[in-house]
């Protein structure tokens, strides 16, 4: 297990990014409701190879888009 990572920040920023929590789902091999389950509850800790997939997802989204321009 990954212990230590904040899940629901990883998430969020990629919804911010125009994944939905079913896209997400769809990548991480899991449903849309248990990766709201992983924002919702703090405690719950995925799998390894969800964790580590949702890390590599992350790091790729952020280097194709590092800023969220908010002031739209």
């Amino acid at each position: 297990m990954i212990w230590g990572m904040k899940w629901k920040t990883l998430i969020e920023d990629l919804l911010q990014r125009g994944y939905t929590q079913a896209s997400l789902g769809r990548e991480l091999d899991i449903t849309g409701e248990a990766v709201r389950a992983l924002t919702i509850n703090a405690d719950q800790e995925p799998r390894y190879k969800t964790g580590a997939t949702l890390i590599a997802l992350h790091k790729k989204a952020m280097r194709k888009y590092p800023r969220i321009d908010t002031a739209a």
